[in-house]
Order: C-alpha cells, then structure tokens, then sequence
C-alpha cells in the first residue's frame, strides 16, 4: 500500500493490519483532504462500493487523491539528510536527496 502511495496511485485499505492507519480517509477527515477509502475489513459490498466509486470518480478527483497519498508517504519517510532504506518501498522511487 505505501509503495502504491509513493507512487501516487490512489488506494483502498481497510482495518486489517495497519491499513487504515497509512490513510487519512473521512469521516476522520474532510474529502478535499482524503489519500484514500477505508473499508472495514471483510465487508464485500463496502469494498465494491468503494471500487466503484473510486473507478467512476473525475480523473481529476482520482489524480488528487494519489497525490495526497504521495505527499503523506514522502511527509511520513523522508528525511533532511534524504530518504533512508525505508522510505524507498519502490526500486527507483529514491534519489540522494529522497523521494522523487
């Protein structure tokens, strides 16, 4: 999920593992602000839903919220002095001075 995040592309967790921790998603924020849906876990027709409407949303809607996610992963694991091992989940996603 962080490596789909570093990479910009939207996302759909759920409360399994730390998947809902990674996103920030309402109603604990506003949707101008979501990185990405949060389905309880097991739940087939919520997850559907959230497919759907992810898939259906305005390109422009699906590139913001990719976006956001980007800004969080690098926010999260970037550092000063540059990225360290963990913060390059992708293999060419780092430069010397951190995300790219």
């Amino acid at each position: 999920m962080l490596e789909a995040m570093a990479m910009a592309r939207p996302v759909i967790t759920s409360d399994l593992a730390a998947g809902s921790d990674a996103v920030l998603a309402p109603p604990g924020v506003a949707k101008d602000r979501m990185t990405g849906p949060d389905v309880q876990e097991r739940r087939r027709p919520e997850l559907a839903a959230a497919l759907i409407r992810l898939l259906s949303a305005p390109e422009s809607d699906r590139l913001a919220v990719g976006r956001r996610g980007r800004e969080r992963v690098v926010a999260q694991f970037a550092t000063d002095e540059g990225a360290t091992p963990n913060a390059c989940p992708v293999r060419g996603t780092c430069t010397s001075s951190g995300l790219t």
